[in-house]
């Protein structure tokens, strides 16, 4: 399993010798409080894997009524589609700290032979974090029969994010997770200001432009 497995016992090694490493080139923590963070697998809940679904192949979809990019996601595929059904988050202090944090992640997957990419989530939705997707073989209850339990290769996401993004999507984020089920790639959430989606994102992005302002002094 995902909990047992040699690549999480070796993480939090891993993640201090990067904050030791940026704390020699940066005099400052890498991490919040300057502890190491916690490692806790949050598995997606069923009403949240669903709506991920419809995002995925009715709002997200540029080519909707036909198939997004690589044909329908069911319960067939999802496991191996969906990139965030497993998914912890890691919070640093500064904003120069997830693309490093991301890189070591990426390391140690490499080394433990295992396949891992990062995504730089610069969204205009004011989303900022590095995702990093290691996946991992594992034993998947087939949907139309139980008896059977194909390997899958499953994608867990590893959040990498500072802890004023992280504290500014915890307080916003209901703004607009009311509306991202009906905003399709042609809404135009830019304009309508009074919207819970045009707030958080625009907050995001000043908050940004703070952090990076940090980051220079």
């Amino acid at each position: 399993t995902v909990t047992d497995s040699a690549f999480l016992a070796e993480l939090p090694r891993e993640l201090s010798a990067a904050a030791d490493s940026y704390a020699h080139e940066k005099r400052t923590k890498l991490f919040e409080f300057d502890r190491s963070p916690t490692l806790d697998l949050d598995r997606k809940t069923y009403k949240s894997f669903l709506e991920k679904t419809f995002r995925l192949n009715v709002v997200e979809n540029d080519h909707f009524p036909e198939p997004p990019e690589g044909g329908w996601v069911s319960l067939h595929n999802a496991f191996a589609r969906i990139d965030d059904i497993v998914r912890t988050t890691i919070i640093v202090a500064y904003a120069d700290g997830p693309e490093r944090v991301a890189k070591a992640i990426q390391d140690l997957a490499a080394r433990l032979d295992l396949t891992a990419k990062v995504k730089d989530h610069a969204k205009e939705k004011g989303y900022y974090a590095c995702h990093v997707y290691v996946d991992f073989l594992l034993n998947v209850s087939n949907p139309t029969d139980a008896a059977q339990y194909p390997i899958v290769s499953v994608p867990v996401e590893l959040q990498v994010t500072t802890e004023l993004q992280g504290t500014l999507r915890e307080i916003t984020h209901w703004l607009y997770e009311r509306e991202r089920l009906s905003g399709g790639p042609k809404s135009d959430w830019k304009n309508q200001f009074s919207s819970g989606r045009f707030r958080a994102a625009y907050m995001a992005h000043s908050l940004r432009f703070i952090e990076a302002m940090i980051v220079d002094l």
